[in-house]
């Protein structure tokens, strides 16, 4: 008779795996790194199952299939718009050339990402030390804000904001003392400083414009043809003004007046 030695290999065994992340960020797990450390690695892994919970993918390509490397789910990225944790877990099977493992579970936590209900860009005179940005509703509870100024704003004296505290609406912008009439623009982002979570960003702009200090209402005779406004201490160089009367003035005969040289 002749002696059979049989060759009896391992089955790659696994442990159950999670990790947090925030809404958006990438997955960044390699499969390799839940290997029970008496256990020999797998060369490949299938993925059976997907459970996202509601939740849409905004990078990567989650899909289940056989074959994959260990680094198939690393570029994942889920977004999380819920207000809650939400968990996405994939079903993994461990694989060598010769022997099929149990399927493990890998569940990440997504955090929600925070939002910000913002009001209309604000307005302001050119002088003047703040502007205002109102803000409504907010979801995931962000408590920090940063502000991103662009480079032209960035040259009139505008200076970014990070994660600073989020007051009770509005927030207020300062204003350097420099700078002109114009639009200046910038992004607005939201924080959450428990979860670390912050929010998309939001375009906003602040727009400084001319102002003009009027003295007293004037007050004419029944028929006279004109009306003096006196006014002093301009800001911003205005050259232009325009006057719009109410519907009684109107009815009366008062014209509006549009952009007219001051």
């Amino acid at each position: 008779n002749n002696d059979v030695d049989p060759t009896i290999n391992q089955i790659p065994d696994y442990n159950p795996g999670s990790a947090t992340r925030c809404s958006r960020d990438l997955v960044a797990l390699n499969l390799d790194s839940f290997k029970d450390a008496l256990s020999i690695l797998g060369t490949e892994y299938d993925i059976t199952n997907i459970d996202d919970n509601g939740l849409a993918f905004t990078a990567g390509s989650p899909t289940t299939g056989t074959g994959f490397l260990a680094a198939e789910i690393a570029d994942d990225a889920w977004q999380n718009l819920t207000g809650a944790p939400v968990d996405v877990i994939y079903t993994v099977v461990p694989k060598t050339a010769f022997c099929t493992g149990v399927s493990f579970d890998v569940t990440v936590t997504i955090n929600p990402e925070p939002t910000i209900a913002l009001g209309a860009n604000p307005i302001a005179c050119v002088g003047a030390p703040t502007a205002s940005l109102t803000y409504g509703a907010t979801t995931a509870s962000p408590n920090q804000y940063s502000i991103d100024f662009d480079a032209a704003a960035q040259t009139a004296g505008f200076s970014d904001v990070t994660n600073a505290a989020l007051p009770a609406s509005p927030i207020l912008i300062t204003i350097p003392g420099a700078a002109a009439v114009g639009v200046y623009n910038a992004t607005l982002t939201v924080r959450n400083s428990v979860t670390g979570c912050v929010s998309q960003l939001y375009p906003i702009t602040v727009t400084l414009g001319a102002s003009i200090t009027l003295g007293t209402n004037p007050t004419v005779c029944l028929g006279a043809v004109t009306a003096n406004l006196p006014y002093s201490a301009t800001i911003g160089n205005p050259d232009q003004y325009s006057i719009d009367f109410d519907a009684a003035a109107q009815t009366q005969g008062f014209a509006d007046v549009t952009n007219n040289a001051l």
